[in-house]
């Protein structure tokens, strides 16, 4: 938004400009399952017929024979694309085997997965994007699980966070 000379500056306006954040303030696991579930803390409010720039840092901990994977849900009608740079699935995170994924969507068919560094760990993820909503609000949610069911946790951990930027 620009401002001229003379003209009164509403809240709104300001508050326009200023991103949104979540962060995780606990660790949250998921053992011996596919099954996704919140990625608790990951969550940003959008508003209707918007578009938005989203950042992200995510930090996990997951043993290389379970790998894990992420997905974004948005408001009824959202879509955009968002991809995420980290260690490739099936690789050894100490070679340092990283790899950019994208996809052109969200939703649970658009899904990314990295690879674990091991079961006492941790690994990074950084995710980009953009999202456009349509004349419905709601909650862009991030959601992880493994992507083979292994008896050892996959962890969300604390720290990780999500910065939604909203752009028009």
């Amino acid at each position: 938004m620009t401002f001229t000379a003379g003209q009164k500056i509403r809240a709104s306006d300001l508050n326009a400009g200023i991103p949104t954040l979540s962060r995780m303030t606990s660790d949250v696991s998921v053992i011996s399952s596919t099954t996704y579930v919140d990625a608790t803390g990951m969550s940003l409010p959008m508003e209707a017929n918007s578009v938005y720039a989203l950042d992200g840092f995510l930090k996990y901990r997951s043993a290389t024979a379970a790998d894990i994977k992420f997905i974004l849900l948005g408001p009824t009608g959202a879509g955009g694309s968002f991809g995420i740079h980290g260690v490739v699935q099936a690789a050894v995170a100490t070679t340092g085997d990283f790899e950019a994924f994208c996809l052109d969507g969200i939703g649970a068919a658009n899904q990314i997965g990295l690879g674990g560094a091991g079961a006492t760990t941790s690994a990074w993820g950084h995710l980009r994007g953009y999202i456009t909503t349509s004349s419905t609000a709601g909650t862009l949610q991030l959601q992880f699980t493994q992507v083979t069911s292994t008896a050892s946790n996959t962890t969300m951990m604390t720290g990780s966070h999500l910065t939604l930027f909203k752009i028009a």
